[in-house]
């Protein structure tokens, strides 16, 4: 009936049960945009690439999201400061 090895694997009703409403709740989760404007964008790309797809659905993908976002802030900033700093004028 079901193509995976790990739903397979499960005996009990109420097992099978927690497997699929664990990963309805992760397929639901990965819908979301913390910016509803890029929402029809987001499922756009989600319905036209499965890797797009598939990397929302790992557990912290928003986690690199947010990671990559600071890192990124905290780059220009410093770029910003050097590129600004009167010591380094000629």
């Amino acid at each position: 009936m079901f193509q995976n090895k790990k739903f397979n694997n499960l005996s009990t009703f109420e097992e099978r049960l927690k497997y699929l409403e664990d990963n309805l709740a992760q397929v639901q989760a990965s819908t979301k945009t913390f910016f509803k404007y890029f929402s029809p964008i987001h499922n756009k790309l989600r319905a036209s690439f499965k890797p797009y797809y598939f990397w929302h659905l790992v557990r912290y993908s928003s986690l690199v999201h947010w990671l990559i976002l600071i890192l990124t802030f905290i780059y220009l900033i410093a770029l910003i400061v050097a590129l600004t700093s009167t010591q380094y004028l000629l």
